[in-house]
């Protein structure tokens, strides 16, 4: 029996980074507090910034409603926390990278929940 638990505001989302890709120069990762919603609240998101007519960057409105805060980030003055760490995946000199990344690992963990939580197929 799967017992849904109490509320849970936040799951955290291992981000990997190696920039670039081919040939990694940047390499680490830090951990994402994504918000939790159901279906219809992530559906409801989706429509919203698929078609944004919104103030402002529709990157950084999308990433401040799927985020709470970002762990594990720092830069050459140190460990980077709250507005810090959001301003750095946004705007820093890596922000072209991170925001993407931070995204399609917020998709992706539901992809991974599907895929661990199907049945498995009996073997004839």
């Amino acid at each position: 029996m799967f017992t849904i638990p109490k509320k849970v505001h936040t799951a955290p989302i291992k981000i990997s980074i190696a920039i670039p890709p081919e040939n990694p120069q940047v390499k680490g990762s830090f951990i994402a507090h994504a918000k939790v919603r159901s279906k219809a609240e992530n559906k409801a998101m989706l429509e919203k910034y698929s078609n944004w007519e919104g103030e402002g960057d529709g990157d950084e409105a999308m990433v401040r409603e799927l985020f709470d805060r970002f762990e594990g980030l720092g830069n050459e003055e140190g460990p980077l926390e709250g507005d810090a760490a959001f301003a750095e995946v946004l705007t820093g000199s890596l922000s072209a990278y991170l925001v993407p990344a931070v995204i399609q690992a917020y998709y992706e963990q539901y992809g991974e929940a599907r895929q661990g939580n199907s049945r498995r197929l009996r073997g004839r």
